[in-house]
């Protein structure tokens, strides 16, 4: 594939649980309930009071927790889970823009390898289906809307687990293009697992290298894009909390190696509606990650530049 390196503003990105909350999926509101506007992204969730809320069951009632971070073994729709902490972040929501109110319903199953597993169906206002199989149990699904040129809609998908302690590495990451009703799988421009055929997440293989240990500088290498290399100063903290000349000294075996690194963010390049950044960790409790920023050419999905950034920025 042939790279397109253009430099541009690094966006500002943030956890999952952050972007989840700040609201990007679209909060439909209706007619018969005239809210104020909110302060905040997160206080424009507004609850529907259409009959659908009538049959809903109180916590008590419906024998579910009063309150409660986890999904565990829930079937059905996520819109209706009274006992659960982050209700409200999916109470009338539009997933795909048009106006309208997406729901989202899980199945629970059994079967995993490691743990259970979970389903997930978008059904749009429009009547388009968008399934995801085979989960971890334990995650929760996030729908971004993608709209790039060339009148293509795209959804996004990415997972986030509540309760997580900052790191959030394990996350999928999948694009979805529409066909009529129907959403399907497709390619974004990283490397699938070697290790693990079942999944469709995304990697990278990265190496990383100390290159000046009295200044805390790493050197970072990408092997799907070999123009691509770059130093970074760290802080002497986060050296030393990341056992970063263990890990990547000229002793260790993982600076003479390519690791797989999973690519477990999207989102809108400020400025280029048209671009979108997704990101890579590569070192536990390191602010630093790579950047990739993806375009659609009509076709497929291209990198046009690849740049290191922070966490959180």
């Amino acid at each position: 594939m042939k790279i397109c390196f253009c430099r541009m503003k690094l966006i500002s990105l943030s956890g999952l649980m952050f972007i989840l909350l700040s609201g990007c999926a679209h909060t439909v509101t209706h007619e018969n309930n005239p809210a104020a506007a909110p302060d905040t992204e997160i206080e424009s969730i507004v609850t529907s009071e259409d009959t659908r809320q009538n049959h809903i069951q109180a916590p008590e009632e419906s024998g579910q927790p009063e309150t409660t971070l986890f999904l565990s073994e829930y079937t059905g729709y996520l819109d209706e889970y009274t006992g659960w902490t982050l209700l409200a972040n999916y109470q009338n929501q539009d997933y795909d823009g048009d106006g309208l109110e997406d729901r989202i319903y899980r199945e629970y199953v059994t079967g995993g390898k490691i743990s259970p597993l979970c389903n997930f169906r978008v059904e749009f206002g429009d009547g388009s289906t968008l399934t995801v199989s085979g989960q971890d149990g334990g995650c929760v699904p996030f729908f971004t809307s993608i709209t790039p040129a060339f009148g293509k809609q795209f959804i996004a998908y990415q997972t986030f687990y509540p309760g997580a302690c900052g790191e959030v590495i394990n996350a999928e990451l999948a694009m979805f293009e529409k066909y009529e009703k129907e959403y399907r799988l497709m390619d974004l421009p990283f490397t699938k697992s070697m290790y693990n055929e079942d999944t469709f997440t995304q990697y990278v293989h990265v190496n990383v290298r100390v290159t000046d240990a009295h200044n805390c500088t790493l050197t970072y290498k990408c092997e799907e894009f070999p123009e691509f290399v770059e130093e970074v100063a760290m802080t002497e903290e986060e050296y030393q909390w990341g056992s970063c000349e263990w890990l990547y000294g000229p002793e260790s075996s993982f600076s003479k190696s390519y690791e797989e690194c999973q690519v477990y963010t999207i989102k809108e390049s400020p400025g280029d509606e048209n671009t979108y950044i997704c990101t890579a960790h590569v070192i536990y409790h390191c602010a630093d990650e790579i950047a990739f920023a993806i375009k659609y050419d009509g076709t497929e999905w291209q990198v046009m530049d690849v740049f290191m950034k922070k966490r959180f920025e």
